[in-house]
Order: structure tokens, then sequence, then C-alpha cells
């Protein structure tokens, strides 16, 4: 994981299982209004009160690399 040096804040962190692929903290994008999933992974332990967009690929699990590639 990557921190920002003053606050230490989770920027970004890098994944073992899929090299050149990287997770971004979504509260660190400014301007993050305008993202919109294109996947939704290890929906098996979402909280009951979350609702996915309608047609939003999901995944009850890790996410295949073929979904976001």
């Amino acid at each position: 994981m990557r921190f920002c040096a003053k606050c230490r804040t989770t920027l970004y962190w890098d994944f073992e299982m899929r090299p050149g692929l990287i997770g971004v903290a979504c509260g660190a994008i400014e301007g993050k209004e305008a993202l919109a999933p294109v996947a939704a992974a290890w929906t098996a332990h979402k909280a009951p009160w979350v609702t996915l967009p309608p047609g939003l690929p999901a995944f009850a699990q890790q996410t295949p690399a073929s979904a976001i590639d």
C-alpha cells in the first residue's frame, strides 16, 4: 500500500496476483463524481443495504481479470 507522506491516508496499492494493476482509493481522486464502476467484486460480503447499479457485472468473490482488462 502507498500512503500520503503528510497525512498517511491510503492512496493506492499494488496487486501481487495481477502485476501491472493497481487499486486507487476513491477518496484520493479529485473529480471522482465522474467515475463509474465497471464491475463489483466480493458481493457475497457486501452490506445488506448496498444496492448495485442495474446491469453492473457482479462477482461473489474476486473479479476475473477478463472483466476489467
